[in-house]
């Protein structure tokens, strides 16, 4: 009897064991996510911020050739 209680103990802690690690594994796929939603937020103000300035450029760029041109 003492042999099948120690059977029905590890399989016991090997199935909590495999709870704790799905759990585990959940909380960081659910922090990956949060991660991956913050980059890309991230990600879409920089292309804002690199598209206001490609136009300021491109407008400082006409400006000058406006100028050399009047030359």
């Amino acid at each position: 009897m003492n042999s099948r209680l120690k059977n029905v103990e590890e399989r016991i802690e090997n199935a909590l064991a495999r709870v704790d690690a799905a759990a585990a594994l959940k909380t960081t796929n659910t922090q990956q996510n949060a991660d991956i939603a913050a980059l890309e937020a991230e990600n879409a103000s920089l292309r804002n911020q690199q598209d206001e300035i490609s136009k300021r450029l491109d407008s400082a760029i006409d400006k000058l050739q406006r100028v050399l041109q009047g030359q």
